[in-house]
């Protein structure tokens, strides 16, 4: 079970360097480099599935178990048995860290849920909702320090009590609510539990910082075409950046994904629609031939276990 868990991480490892490599060569567009993401997502899920085999029982004759029970010898067992506490241990540590990501992961969950927050009833951001076909409602909280978007089922936009302009106001509601249209919060809550899970890989970890850049690069693509004025976003995103006063500031925090976020709406790049399906169709292939491997590897290593 541990050893099986182990060489998928390999697997998905080289899955995530694959993607990164297209991602990066390929300079695929975020809306196509988001979805190879998530079918990251979806190999990583796989892990977890457990492997049924169909296939019938095959019974030894009585000369073949004679024969197998003499190979049951003591010292064999006896080294299985040592060997069994070094993958208790690799097991345990396993566990610590995902208990205390768990920790972590509700007490923020539960700390956005009861933050003191007061409605604003704002006609801008609800006629951005009909528009964009959500329904959501506006807050503002003095216990957050940038716009944040939450809610799987009830979508909120949350702002923090500071002094916007119109213009500014409009992008940020804009962003924030394309962030509902694209389904970002339930992709995000999946992504947080499968990085809790595969605490111990840095590359895990490096897929979400990648697919969450991504992601605020598509959203900053949608709304600088939906207020048709690109290059006006990109100036307000400079400035709340340099107050700030951006949404999402830790975005802001590497100037190097501020630079890419302003080179992706200055210049977007559209590119062929055909040649980008075709790769990401040749992905989710890949996805999926990964996919079998981890499950019939998991399959020999249950069978071995017996």
């Amino acid at each position: 079970m541990i050893y099986h868990f182990l060489m998928s991480n390999a697997v998905i490892a080289l899955y995530i360097i694959f993607i990164s490599a297209i991602r990066h060569f390929m300079r695929i567009p975020p809306k196509y480099s988001r979805l190879m993401w998530i079918t990251c997502l979806l190999l990583m899920l796989t892990v977890f599935i457990p492997n049924i085999s169909i296939s019938a029982p095959v019974f030894p004759e009585p000369a073949q178990r004679i024969a197998s029970s003499d190979m049951l010898a003591v010292p064999v067992g006896a080294e299985l048995y040592v060997s069994s506490y070094s993958l208790d241990f690799v097991y345990y540590i396993w566990l610590i860290g995902v208990s205390a990501g768990i920790i972590l992961f509700l007490f923020a969950m539960l700390m956005l849920a009861v933050m003191p927050k007061i409605p604003v009833d704002c006609a801008v951001f609800n006629e951005l909702c009909r528009k964009l076909g959500i329904r959501a409602k506006l807050y503002r909280s003095r216990y957050i320090r940038s716009p944040v978007s939450f809610g799987i089922i009830n979508h909120k936009v949350a702002l923090p009590q500071r002094e916007y302009s119109a213009e500014e106001l409009k992008f940020i509601y804009i962003h924030e609510l394309y962030h509902h249209k694209h389904g970002d919060m339930p992709v995000n809550l999946i992504m947080n539990i499968l990085s809790v899970l595969f605490w111990f890989n840095p590359l895990v970890h490096i897929m979400s910082a990648l697919m969450r850049l991504d992601m605020e690069m598509y959203c900053d693509l949608c709304a600088g075409c939906e207020c048709g004025d690109r290059l006006g976003y990109g100036r307000t995103l400079l400035c709340l950046a340099e107050h700030g006063r951006g949404f999402m500031t830790e975005h802001f925090s590497d100037y190097g994904k501020l630079k890419k976020r302003l080179e992706a709406i200055s210049k977007p790049h559209n590119g062929d629609r055909k040649a980008y399906s075709l790769v990401l169709s040749a992905v989710i292939l890949v996805m999926l031939c990964a996919g079998i491997s981890i499950n019939a590897h998991g399959g020999v290593m249950s069978r071995a276990s017996l």
